[in-house]
This record gives C-alpha cells, sequence and structure tokens, in this order.
C-alpha cells in the first residue's frame, strides 16, 4: 500500500514546528529566589495569666515576665510573638492589650501582638492564659538542588549571604505605614 506524499507534508511540517518550538522555551525555576530562603531558628515559651476578667497583671506575672525576657534577653533581630488572652469583654481585652503593649515597651525585638476574637453569641469561658514566644533566628539557609531545579540558586545563595538580620525571612520589618497603624491604640 502506498501513501501520497502530499498527504503527509503538513503532519510532517506541523511535528517539526513543534519540536523546533519546544526546544526554544526557556524553563522556569519552580521556586522564586526568595521562597529558596528559609531561616534556623530557635524558641523560648513562656506562659503567664490574667486574673478572672482583670486588665492588669498581678506583680507575680509582671517578675515571672520580666525574669524571662532578662534570661532570653531579646535583641533586635529577635521575633516577640505575644498572646494575650481574650475575657469576651471588649473593653477588658482591650486594657489587657494596652497592658502587655506597656510591658513589653521596652524590649528591643520585633512584637507581634495577637489576641483571639470569638463572634459567637455565646463566647467560650476564657482561660486567662497568655503566651510570650521569643524566636531567634540564627542563620539563613538557601535550598539549593542539583539539576534543572537549580535555577535562582546562585542568586538565592548571594541573597542569604547579603541578609544583614535573619530575623527579616521569619518576619519581614513592617512599613512606615503599617508600622504607624499598628502603634494606634
Amino acid at each position: 500500500m502506498r501513501f501520497p506524499i502530499h498527504s503527509l507534508r503538513k503532519p510532517l511540517i506541523f511535528a517539526l514546528l513543534t519540536g523546533i518550538l519546544s526546544a526554544c522555551e526557556t524553563p522556569e525555576p519552580d521556586l522564586g529566589v526568595v521562597n529558596r530562603l528559609s531561616s534556623t531558628y530557635v524558641e523560648a515559651q513562656h506562659e503567664y495569666r490574667f486574673a478572672r476578667n482583670a486588665a492588669s497583671l498581678s506583680g507575680t506575672e509582671r517578675s515571672k515576665i520580666a525574669k524571662f525576657l532578662h534570661e532570653s534577653a531579646p535583641r533586635e533581630g529577635d521575633s516577640l510573638i505575644v498572646t494575650i488572652p481574650s475575657s469576651g469583654l471588649a473593653r477588658v481585652d482591650s486594657s489587657r492589650m494596652r497592658t502587655m503593649r506597656a510591658a513589653l515597651a521596652l524590649v528591643p525585638s520585633r512584637k507581634t501582638f495577637n489576641m483571639t476574637e470569638n463572634f459567637g453569641a455565646r463566647p467560650k469561658p476564657a482561660t486567662g492564659t497568655g503566651i510570650l514566644r521569643l524566636v531567634r533566628p540564627s542563620g539563613i539557609d538557601a535550598d539549593c538542588r542539583p539539576g534543572l531545579d537549580a535555577l535562582g540558586c546562585a542568586n538565592a545563595s548571594n541573597l542569604s549571604a547579603m541578609v544583614h538580620q535573619p530575623g527579616d525571612v521569619l518576619g519581614p520589618r513592617a512599613t512606615a505605614r503599617i508600622a504607624h497603624r499598628q502603634a494606634a491604640p
């Protein structure tokens, strides 16, 4: 059985052009340069308590927090994550937030204040226990594997060497506009 040459011409040209165009395609890395960076870190944690429906800390709790901060010696590149327990009363919760901001105002590390919010008709009873977590980055690593996945690896390695504060990888500093908003009571 013989096939006419003119019937094979179009599929052959199409296959040839497809092969040529696919060879011109540039492979893209799976991960971006910044996504390849990770920080190794250590953390310390301290639990503190507010009395039931109280907005201020007792002297004992203040001294325990001061002892925790003294022992862990927070630095500028550290992140302090403050979880404030909710009482279910807006006035008390607002005062608790102000109390913790004032108590930690002189700590040089970056601070993030979190409070659970419950919008239910019947809020669950609060425990009154909050958590201070101090996260200290110890270095920056670039995740690089040989092969095609290594596209952008040199840039990631260079960037990891240039980052002055490893804490910026865990949580970048707030811009002036966001910092102003966060400082407002």
